[in-house]
């Protein structure tokens, strides 16, 4: 895991933002813990795959 984080960084990727407490808030009173761990994890993995698809595009522009 990353040693030093930007304050950006930390809210980003830690902090529930308002509609995301509200989503969470919705969901049955023992799951919310496990469903904001499991939200706030796929939200940072699908922007680090969506940069790494866009990265390989990239280097390898010539062959799509």
């Amino acid at each position: 895991m990353k040693q030093q984080w930007s304050n950006e960084e930390l809210i980003n990727y830690f902090i529930l933002l308002e509609p995301e407490k509200q989503l969470i808030e919705a969901k049955y009173v023992k799951s919310q813990l496990g469903f904001a761990v499991l939200f706030k994890y796929f939200q940072h993995t699908w922007t680090l795959a969506r940069c790494m698809v866009a990265y390989d595009r990239i280097l390898h522009k010539d062959q799509f």
